[in-house]
C-alpha cells in the first residue's frame, strides 16, 4: 500500500488492523454494504473491481472516492492491484451541473451518457499499464529462462528445439498482448455516436461458405465507434469455434422498451459452465481478449451482452440496448 493512501484518506496504519479494515470502517455507512458486495463480486467473477462512494475521514471530513483494481490470486490469498482516487472535486462538479440542468431532461440524459463515457475512458487509460505490465513481465521472465537454458551448450539438440519452440510461443503471446493494449487504449477515446445498424451489417465480411442472414432493422444505436469490432468478433468466434457452422443469423426485437440484438449460429454451442468465463480477459484458446473487449466496448454506453445458446445446438449472443440508446433511423 502506498503511503499516499494514508495522506489522502487520513487513516494511519495500525498493528491490530489490516489496511482494508481501517479503510472499510471509514466508508460512509449507507455505502458500506454495496462496497463490500462489489469487492465480493469482483473476487467471485475474477473481473475488474470498480466502485464509487463516500468516505468519512477520522477528522470528520466527507470525500468521494473511486476505486479501480484487478483481483489477482497469490499463494497467500487474493490481492487487489489498482488505484484509489479522491474524486470529490469531479463529483461536486457533476452534482452542480446536474442541478443547473435538472429542468432539461433530454440534455441531461445525453450529458450523463457522455460523462459515463469519459469516466470509462479515464479508467481504461489509468489502468492500461497496471493491467498489462504484470502479464507481459511474467511472459518475458519465463522467456528469458528458456533462453538461458537454450544457450547452455550441454543441452541435447532435441531439448534445444523444445526450449526454442517455447520461446517462439511466448514471444507470440507478448505480441498479442501488446496488440490488445493498443485496442483497449482506443476504447472511449472518441465520443460515442449514433450508428446505423443496417449499414454495419451490410458491410461485415463473412466467409463465402457460410450463410449470413439478417433482415433490415431500420435502427440506429448510440455506441462507441468500435462497435463494428464487436460484431466482427462474434462472427469470427462462430467460424473459429463453432466447428460445423453453416449459418449465422442476426435479428432484433423489442423487450421492455429495450432493443435486443441477437447473433446466433448453428455450431456446437458453448457449455453452460463457460457462458460467463468466455467474457473474462485471457480466457480462451487464442488471445482470450476478443469477448472481453466486446463487453468493454458495449459497456461504455450501457449495453449488456450475454450468451444464451444451447450447447450442441449453437451459440447465441444477446445484446440489450437500453431505452434512449437506440432509435429508428430518421428519428431525432
Amino acid at each position: 500500500v502506498s503511503s499516499r493512501l494514508y495522506d489522502i484518506f487520513g487513516i494511519s496504519p495500525q498493528p491490530e488492523d489490516t489496511v482494508f479494515e481501517r479503510f472499510l470502517a471509514c466508508v460512509y455507512e449507507p455505502d458500506r454494504e454495496e462496497f463490500l458486495q462489489s469487492v465480493s463480486d469482483a473476487i467471485g467473477s475474477k473481473s475488474l473491481w470498480q466502485f464509487e462512494g463516500r468516505f468519512i475521514k477520522p477528522s470528520g471530513e466527507e470525500i468521494w472516492f473511486q476505486g479501480i483494481a484487478l483481483p489477482i490470486r497469490h499463494d497467500d490469498g487474493i490481492r487487489f492491484h489498482g488505484i484509489l482516487l479522491d474524486v470529490s472535486i469531479r463529483k461536486q462538479a457533476e452534482i452542480e451541473r446536474y442541478q443547473r440542468s435538472a429542468e432539461r431532461e433530454d440534455t441531461l440524459r445525453q450529458l450523463a451518457i457522455m460523462s459515463d463515457s469519459l469516466r470509462e475512458a479515464n479508467k481504461k487509460l489509468a489502468l492500461l499499464s497496471s493491467i498489462t505490465r504484470h502479464d507481459i513481465l511474467n511472459k518475458v521472465s519465463v522467456l528469458m529462462g528458456y533462453l538461458d537454458l537454450a544457450q547452455d551448450l550441454r543441452i541435447q539438440s532435441d531439448e534445444l528445439t523444445v526450449y526454442l519452440g517455447k520461446c517462439t510461443a511466448l514471444t507470440a503471446d507478448i505480441v498479442r498482448q501488446i496488440e490488445f493494449t493498443r485496442l483497449y487504449q482506443e476504447l472511449g477515446t472518441q465520443d460515442p455516436d449514433w450508428q446505423n445498424l443496417d449499414d454495419i451489417l451490410d458491410h461485415l465480411i463473412v466467409p463465402s461458405d457460410i450463410d449470413f442472414i439478417h433482415t433490415p432493422t431500420h435502427g440506429a444505436v448510440f455506441v462507441d465507434l468500435m462497435f463494428v469490432k464487436v460484431l466482427e468478433n462474434l462472427i469470427e468466434n462462430a467460424v473459429r469455434h463453432g466447428v460445423r457452422v453453416k449459418t449465422i443469423t442476426v435479428s432484433t426485437r423489442m423487450a421492455d422498451h429495450a432493443l435486443i440484438i441477437q447473433v446466433e449460429d448453428d455450431g456446437i454451442g458453448i457449455p453452460d459452465d463457460e457462458k460467463e468465463k468466455i467474457f473474462e480477459r485471457g480466457y480462451g484458446k487464442n488471445t482470450g481478449f476478443g469477448l472481453f473487449l466486446a463487453r468493454e466496448i458495449l459497456s461504455i454506453t450501457g449495453i449488456s451482452i450475454q450468451e444464451t445458446g444451447q450447447a450442441g445446438k449453437g451459440a447465441r449472443f444477446v445484446m440489450t440496448v437500453p431505452e434512449g440508446r437506440w432509435r429508428r433511423v430518421g428519428e431525432m
